[in-house]
């Protein structure tokens, strides 16, 4: 006998198991086969026994519910159990008008994948799945938990910073470079609506084009920042800038970014050793383009709410660009404005759209020339 032989042949028959309690061990192995219209059991030591397909119940069951167990009137204290596919592709089952359907589903669901396949495939769609969610919201993600931490414990965070910044630096104290600092954030500061911090500014002596913000309202300027810019507009969009990262919180949504949901919750309910940590990376850190854009977008409507000439941040990078071009050396070595603010082609296009979108007919109010001392920045060019 073939278990793989045609439905039409001949010759049907498929490895199956009777049940009776007489049998040795309650059961007997055997074949199940087609003869005429009847299906006969075949097994060692046990006569044939017939079960007419006309009045044959047929259920399924076993460990994956694609099993046949098959009883008859005939033979009530009897179950025979036949697993082989080819059983449920037999005409005498597959076309039989009472079970023949479940009979063809039963033998379909039996091409499909087991239950613990389809159950691991399950979860593991659902892990790249949140995996998938996570990276496309962890922005959102970021901002929320960023949201749970008081100003005050950023506010700690930045000092704590910047007592590491004074005892690397030297602070400057020139009346007149403060003077200028002064004139150009008197200007600013009041256009900013968020008063939850505190700005303070600070002079290091250092020949770097840079300025940085540290959470909580610390901004430091090196002179060499001072020393380039040709007019206080210049100076004007590089603080509004380091004003917009703070208010943004770019800093505090780096931390959380980097450090991870754990330590942000031990600081919501007082433990900042995490955090303090943590602060060491903020002087050398890097912002994203997107957060990068958003200090630049922010910074600009400060700007213009302060009535203060926006092209002053476009002009500074133009500044950049040509000290670039004079010494010879890319941007990222020579200047170390642009390992925190990176200065791309993209970002000066994207303030150029900014202007465009400003009423040709504005004018806008020059910080007044005494703003400049005689070794820092020139006095702006009448209008």
């Amino acid at each position: 006998m073939n278990s793989h032989s045609p439905a039409g042949s001949a010759n049907r028959s498929w490895p199956a198991t009777a049940y009776q309690n007489s049998l040795p061990d309650g059961r007997a192995n055997g074949r199940l086969a087609v003869e005429g219209s009847d299906l006969v059991f075949h097994a060692g030591g046990v006569p044939p026994l017939r079960l007419s397909v006309d009045g044959l119940d047929l259920r399924f069951g076993g460990f994956n519910n694609q099993q046949a167990f098959l009883s008859h009137p005939r033979l009530p204290e009897w179950t025979f159990l036949c697993a082989d596919p080819g059983f449920l592709r037999d005409d005498i089952i597959r076309l039989h008008p009472v079970f023949g359907k479940g009979a063809r589903r039963k033998h379909r669901d039996s091409k499909k994948w087991p239950w613990p396949l389809k159950a691991m495939l399950a979860l593991t769609a659902l892990f790249i799945a949140g995996v998938t969610a996570l990276w496309i919201y962890r922005a959102d993600i970021t901002d929320s938990i960023a949201g749970k931490i008081p100003v005050s414990m950023e506010k700690q965070l930045g000092e704590a910073v910047f007592q590491q910044v004074k005892a690397q630096s030297k602070m400057v104290e020139d009346p007149a470079l403060t003077a200028q600092l002064e004139a150009i954030t008197k200007r600013l500061l009041p256009a900013v609506k968020d008063t939850r911090y505190n700005f303070q500014f600070h002079i290091v002596d250092n020949d770097a084009v840079n300025a940085f913000a540290m959470p909580g309202g610390h901004i430091v300027v090196h002179t060499g920042l001072l020393k380039k810019a040709k007019r206080p507009e210049e100076i004007a969009g590089v603080l509004a800038h380091e004003i917009a990262h703070i208010t943004r919180r770019h800093s505090l949504r780096n931390m959380v970014s980097s450090l991870g949901t754990t330590v942000v919750i031990q600081a919501v309910f007082g433990d900042m050793s995490g955090l303090a940590e943590g602060a060491s990376g903020l002087l050398g850190q890097k912002y994203s383009r997107d957060f990068e854009r958003e200090a630049d977008e922010t910074g600009w409507k400060y700007l213009l709410d302060a009535n203060l000439d926006p092209r002053g941040m476009i002009d500074f990078f133009a500044t950049l660009v040509k000290e670039e071009e004079k010494t010879g050396l890319k941007m990222e070595g020579a200047l170390e404005l642009l390992s925190t603010h990176p200065a791309t082609k993209d970002r000066m296009d994207s303030l150029e759209a900014l202007w465009k979108s400003v009423p040709a007919d504005r004018k806008f109010e020059p910080i007044p020339p005494s703003a400049a001392p005689e070794k820092g920045v020139a006095a702006p060019a009448a209008p």
